[in-house]
């Protein structure tokens, strides 16, 4: 290594540098080449050390740095690091608030003065990094130079490891400290070594009183055993006692010769002196006294629960409409006598219209129970239990106030199940009536109440429904376990106007409803939906006729940009295959002159004049040239037809006509081609960056449909981005999956939407364009095609001078699918 490499320019030598030291005369040959070896191998210590090994010389700069050095430092080169003083490799002032100046002096000369120290210093490398190192200054003399070498090393995470030790330990002490619960630590001779605040508490016993002494001489658990136990102790042999790992149940006496329920667990700890213990023990004296209130509470409860059994039962049998009184009462009175507290000695009697129903063993008794059954305010009979043989516990007291009220429930239940199943066959009559009406008009009715419960429905819509009175809606039009609380029927909407949507019924799939949903409040918290169904297929077909005809619309007003957008790789397709035609001319005058070079050959005559007229043919036509640009060209022609058929494939895919059936499409691909026939129309105001999802399923859906939604909303983004930068905008399309459905963002950052009118902007006919530049349908039509035909969703958020970002999301369920088949494919004809 050289001198100017290695050092400051000083003009003494580096102890790094063989002759360094050297003086008198000419040393013999042996001892040059040790030295050169002892130098080499210190060279190799040096250069390859970990540690920051340096030079500091008279003049108070580093004449030497090894890589660790420079790099422990941030310095580029040994000349920018010769160039440093310590004070500049240091914070101003060191951690304990010296300067560093004062500091650095003071260490430079007590290594001067005694040969070497060793002490902590704070560095700053030069990039302002900051960090703790151990440095160790040894003087040396060199060339009569007092120098000092310094070897420093990065403790950065030592000094770390001991902070976060001792925050630890810091921790550690108020956890003890702030804990409910007594916690007592015990050395490897018994004694007593920790004793927190909450273990004061408890016991009665200070800090002072007990740190190194047997917990066993003052704290007696007389509940353990007969013996005296001691289940701190005897663990200086074992980790795994009798008592260690587990929870145990004791009685502790505290300094006032209290005593205390407690739950103790022992871990054993083993230390620097040995195998201790710790104990942790807490008060349960509260949770035992609930105990015992819970034991006076059982008897109470399981007295409760034989009621609400009877009372449960007897529910189910009040719920079934299909059951007459007759039937209700019979079940009734064979589980009536469970709810007793004597169950085994009950028996009941239901008296109702004069007609008597029993349970089993039952007989007259002078011990009875009886309540009379009230229907419609007139008594019609009675609801009696009695005694067959009276126990000891209820000779004074046959039957407790509890038993008075249960059966007194049980009898009001029963009338009023009663005259709710009097009233179900009242309804039944009127149904039939009204049934016959509706088939005479050809009216379609369905009532259904806000649970989502069907109260009624005439023959043909149970029929084309399939479905029975009294089942759930979600079970044959959501195909949901559970109702939404977004219920799509409509039933659990707070409006009180009708809603009208259009639907193909299960048994009539070429034909398409309109469905009107009135409500109808009957009580005061009770509401019925009348449900009115017409058929409108023929007008169905018409709107299908014209949103054909809109996409076709939207088709005309991209064949310009489309023809545009193929017209350039025409262009150059056609300009390399004139080249392609002069060239191959060109090669025919060679291919001719080779020709000539076979035929001569063949019959051994002189090439030479065929073979100059040829390379003067190949010169002519300058085939060096042909030869590098033909394949371009065709590079060039096989691109731009690429670049058409990928046009025309893309506007063949969107203009393809909708279809009456859901299809599982590749939503990145649509989207693409949708951005592909569209080109022209935003290409002059905006660039488009696609951030598509790679491992994006399959998406069931009406793939024209979507496509003109989504077009619709490019559409939207290109003219805002137009109203404001003129050309300098970004629309960002990006997809994904997420929780069961499938999300396209269109983002662009033209002008935003204004707050007072972001309620309008999916209204009909609602614009702000100029007059020719929109319809006000475009969004209109998306939210229609997302919202009502794809059972999704379209929102948007804007921000007023910063851009709009529009979220379609559609579901991915099959289950999902199939509703948007079953239920929707009639917006789509």
């Amino acid at each position: 290594m050289s001198r100017q490499s290695h050092h400051h320019s000083t003009g003494r030598s580096s102890p790094l540098e063989p002759g360094g030291s050297q003086a008198g005369g000419a040393p013999p040959l042996g001892a040059l080449n040790a030295l050169r070896e002892s130098e080499i191998h210190f060279r190799t210590l040096f250069e390859s050390s970990r540690d920051a090994m340096l030079v500091l010389g008279s003049n108070g700069r580093f004449s030497a740095g090894n890589p660790a050095a420079r790099k422990m430092f941030d310095c580029k080169s040994l000349e920018e690091f010769a160039s440093l003083t310590p004070v500049q490799l240091s914070p101003e002032r060191q951690p304990d608030g010296r300067p560093s100046a004062l500091a650095a002096r003071e260490w430079i000369d007590r290594a001067k003065k005694t040969g070497a120290c060793t002490f902590e210093w704070r560095h700053r490398s030069t990039s302002g990094t900051e960090f703790d190192a151990s440095v160790q200054l040894v003087r040396m003399e060199l060339d009569g130079e007092t120098q000092l070498y310094a070897t420093v090393r990065d403790i950065s995470a030592t000094k770390a490891v001991q902070m976060a030790l001792r925050a630890n330990e810091q921790k550690l002490r108020t956890i003890t400290e702030s804990a409910l619960d007594a916690i007592i630590m015990v050395d490897s001779e018994g004694r007593i070594n920790h004793w927190n605040s909450a273990a004061q508490t408890m016991f009665g016993y200070s800090a002072d009183e007990v740190l190194g002494k047997d917990p066993h001489a003052f704290l007696a658990f007389p509940a353990r055993s007969e013996a005296a136990p001691r289940p701190l102790a005897n663990l200086a042999s074992s980790e795994s006692g009798a008592d260690v790992g587990r929870i145990m149940e004791l009685t502790a006496r505290r300094s006032d010769g209290s005593e205390i329920p407690v739950e103790m667990s022992v871990s054993a700890v083993r230390g620097d002196q040995g195998l201790g213990a710790v104990a942790i023990i807490r008060d349960v004296s509260d949770r035992k006294r609930l105990e015992a209130a819970f034991q006076q509470q059982t008897a109470e409860l399981s007295q409760r629960v034989r009621e609400l059994n009877c009372l449960e039962q007897a529910a189910e049998v009040f719920e079934k409409n299909d059951l007459t009184p007759a039937d209700m009462i019979r079940r009734l009175v064979a589980f009536l006598p469970f709810g007793m507290r004597s169950s085994e000695h009950v028996a009941a009697r239901i008296v109702f219209q004069g007609a008597e129903f029993c349970s089993e063993g039952y007989q007259e008794s002078p011990v009875q129970l009886t309540v009379p059954l009230v229907v419609d305010g007139k008594r019609v009979g009675s609801v009696e239990v009695s005694y067959m043989a009276c126990p000891a516990h209820a000779a004074d007291e046959p039957f407790t106030s509890r038993e008075r009220t249960l059966l007194d429930q049980i009898a009001a239940r029963l009338a009023r199940a009663i005259e709710r199943r009097q009233s179900y066959q009242q309804v039944t009559t009127l149904s039939r009536e009204l049934e016959v009406i509706l088939e005479a008009t050809g009216t379609r009715l369905l009532l259904v109440d806000d649970t989502c419960a069907v109260q009624y429905a005439d023959p043909a819509t149970q029929r084309c429904y399939g479905l029975l009175a009294n089942q759930k809606c979600h079970r044959y039009l959501c195909l949901s376990s559970e109702r939404c609380t977004d219920c799509p029927n409509e039933y659990n909407q707070e409006s009180s106007q009708p809603t009208v949507s259009f639907q193909r019924l299960p048994a009539e799939t070429d034909r398409i409803f309109q469905r009107t949903i009135v409500p109808i409040r009957v009580e005061q918290n009770r509401r019925l939906f009348a449900e009115l169904l017409v058929d409108v297929t023929e007008l169905k077909a018409m709107e299908t006729n014209l949103n054909q005809a809109r996409k076709l619309e939207a088709v005309g007003q991209l064949a310009a940009g489309i023809a545009h957008e193929i017209n350039t790789p025409t262009q150059f397709i056609g300009d390399n295959t004139r080249f392609l035609r002069d060239g191959v001319r060109d090669l025919e005058q060679v291919m001719m002159c080779v020709d000539r070079l076979i035929e001569a050959a063949g019959n051994h005559e002189q090439v030479d004049s065929l073979l100059q007229e040829t390379r003067k043919t190949l010169d002519e036509i300058d085939a060096e040239y042909l030869r590098a640009e033909i394949p371009v060209s065709l590079e060039q022609t096989l691109d731009g037809i690429s670049q058409i058929a990928t046009i025309v494939r893309a506007m063949k895919e969107f203009s393809h006509p909708g279809t009456k059936e859901v299809q599982w499409i590749d939503l990145n691909r649509a989207v693409a081609n949708t951005l592909t026939v569209s080109r022209n129309e935003w290409k002059h105001v905006a660039e488009v960056v696609t951030e598509f999802a790679p491992d994006l399923p399959l998406v069931p859906c009406f793939p024209a449909d979507l496509n003109q939604a989504v077009l619709n909303i490019l559409m939207n983004a290109a003219h805002a981005i137009e109203a404001k930068d003129a050309g300098n905008g970004t629309i960002t399309v990006r997809t994904r999956s997420h929780r069961g459905w499938v999300e396209i963002q269109i983002s662009d950052t033209g002008t935003g939407i204004p707050e007072n009118i972001r309620s309008r902007v999916f209204d009909h006919f609602f614009t702000t364009k100029q007059v020719g530049k929109g319809t006000g349908q475009g969004l209109t039509i998306a939210h229609a095609v997302v919202v009502e035909k794809h059972g999704g969703t379209l929102d948007f958020q804007t921000e007023v001078g910063v851009g709009t970002t529009f979220l379609v999301r559609l579901p991915l369920q099959e289950a999902a699918a199939r509703t948007l088949h079953d239920t929707q494919t009639a917006q789509g004809d």
